[in-house]
């Protein structure tokens, strides 16, 4: 259960739903809400001017009034609020400073910002949000018609740590929001190609056993961590394929919930690379888990 969030805005619609997301899970956490903006001041031209001149004050009472509106939601809703104002270089800021300074457990961004001069976060921030986030990562997508809530969420698992974590933060999630669990496991097609055995059938037949019973144990895990609607996933095929699009016609997540590394053993799939793949092309919600 996390404790202290960070959220970053910029007043566009889509950090708007990003905002909207970290509000109620800071509410069903109880967690600390660090309200975060970040004024991207690369494209000045002339950086000492921007700081001791009047264009200066113009932009910090803009971020000034757009972090207390912030704030005045937040603590509607009965959350303790913090707010971090700064400026630099925001793939830097947001991902590495905001986290680290305020202690962070979980960062929250928009996919997409505002496109213009004081914008917070394009793909690049989301970028280096999931590979220099010290906490875990929550990319928000979609927004035009998005709930706050999530009602079907995917977790993956491999058998590594991280992924035995985010099994723990995905059935918090699912009880919290009332929503169906669903826990899948991807074994690669290419997994046996180049073993050496005299009974390749009997080794798939083992792992096979392995990761069902993988799967049980997980499902009871969820279950009695309080998710209601649990249920389990065996697939074979490409894990980056499966957790970036091939999920949508079939399970439909609105959140996808997958371990930043993973095992490895010849059997995993989480990797970095998969988990970007999600944060990339996924069309939901992706948390990735420390």
């Amino acid at each position: 259960m996390y404790k202290r969030i960070v959220v970053g805005v910029d007043g566009s619609e889509q950090s708007n739903h990003a905002f909207a997301k970290a509000l109620v899970i800071a509410e069903a956490s109880e967690a600390t809400l660090i309200i975060g903006h970040v004024m991207d001041i690369r494209n000045f031209p002339n950086e000492h001017l921007l700081y001791s001149g009047q264009l200066w004050e113009e932009w910090k009472g803009v971020a000034d009034e757009l972090l207390q509106a912030h704030k005045k939601q937040a603590e509607a809703k009965g959350v303790v609020v913090e707010t971090a104002f700064s400026s630099g270089n925001p793939r830097i800021q947001v991902a590495k400073e905001l986290t680290k300074d305020y202690e962070a457990d979980l960062l929250i961004t928009s996919a997409t910002g505002r496109n213009r001069i004081d914008r917070l976060f394009t793909g690049s921030v989301a970028e280096a949000a999931m590979r220099h986030s010290p906490c875990d990562y929550l990319i928000v997508k979609g927004y035009e018609n998005a709930s706050n809530r999530y009602t079907n969420i995917v977790v993956g698992i491999d058998g590594s740590n991280q992924s035995e974590n985010a099994v723990r933060e995905a059935a918090i999630l699912a009880k919290e929001h009332g929503s169906d669990l669903t826990i899948v496991y991807v074994l690669p097609v290419s997994s046996y190609q180049g073993v050496a055995t005299s009974s390749p059938e009997l080794m798939e037949k083992r792992e096979r056993e392995k990761i069902k019973d993988m799967l049980a144990s997980n499902k009871e895990r969820a279950e009695e961590m309080g998710a209601l609607n649990v249920k389990t996933e065996f697939l074979y095929g490409s894990p980056r394929e499966k957790f970036s699009t091939g999920l949508s016609n079939t399970i439909n997540p609105d959140l996808i919930v997958i371990g930043s590394t993973g095992t490895n053993m010849v059997t995993r799939f989480m990797i970095g690379s998969v988990a970007e793949a999600a944060m990339r092309h996924a069309p939901c919600d992706v948390l990735t888990v420390k």
